[in-house]
C-alpha cells in the first residue's frame, strides 16, 4: 500500500490484528527531516487499505517495541523515549481505536528504561522491558497494571547485569 511514512529512517517493530480484521502496525519514523523520531502507527483494513496513519511523540525521539489490543478497546503501544538527559525512559501509549490519545504513561530515572512487550492476562496488563540501575547494567522487569492503566505491581524479574524482558506469552489458564 502506497503510504508516505517519513525521511530518512523508518522501522516497524510489531503488529497485531483486532476483533475487526483490521491490522495495526506500530514502529518510529522520522516525520519532519533532521527533527528525530516519533511512534508511528498505521491502521490498516482487511483488504490492505490504510485507514488513518498516527505520529506520536513530542520534541524528543519516541520509539515503539509493541503493540497489543486492550481489553476495553483501542490499543496499547510499548516502548521508550529519550529523556534528554542521554538516557531513555520507559513509554506506555493507550490510544482508542480511531487513534486519539487517550492515556501516555511514563517511567524512568538515570538510566535507559524501556518497554519491550506487553501482555494482557485476565484483567491484568504486564509492561515488561529493562530498568537501567547504572551506565551499563540494566535489569528485567515487569509493570502490572489495571485496564484503568493504575500500577498495580512491579518486579524485578532478573537481578544479573544487562538482562532485559524480551518476549512473554501465556498459554492456558
Amino acid at each position: 500500500f502506497p503510504v508516505t511514512i517519513g525521511f530518512d529512517v523508518e522501522k516497524l517493530s510489531d503488529v497485531v490484528q483486532d476483533a475487526f480484521g483490521n491490522i495495526i502496525v506500530v514502529g518510529y519514523a522520522s516525520i519532519v527531516p533532521d527533527s528525530g523520531y516519533d511512534v508511528l502507527v498505521l491502521k490498516i483494513n482487511a483488504g490492505g487499505e490504510l485507514i488513518w496513519q498516527r505520529n506520536l511523540g513530542g520534541a524528543g525521539w519516541e520509539f515503539a517495541d509493541d503493540v497489543a489490543i486492550h481489553p476495553n478497546g483501542g490499543y496499547l503501544i510499548a516502548g521508550k523515549r529519550m529523556n534528554g538527559l542521554n538516557a531513555d525512559d520507559a513509554l506506555l501509549y493507550y490510544i482508542g481505536s480511531n487513534g486519539e490519545v487517550l492515556n501516555e504513561l511514563n517511567w524512568g530515572g538515570d538510566f535507559d528504561d524501556a518497554i519491550h512487550f506487553l501482555a494482557v492476562h485476565d484483567s491484568v496488563i504486564y509492561a515488561c522491558g529493562g530498568l537501567g540501575i547504572s551506565d551499563s547494567t540494566q535489569l528485567a522487569w515487569s509493570v502490572q497494571l489495571n485496564l484503568n492503566l493504575d500500577v498495580i505491581g512491579a518486579d524485578t524479574v532478573f537481578t544479573y547485569s544487562n538482562s532485559s524482558l524480551e518476549y512473554m506469552d501465556f498459554h492456558g489458564d
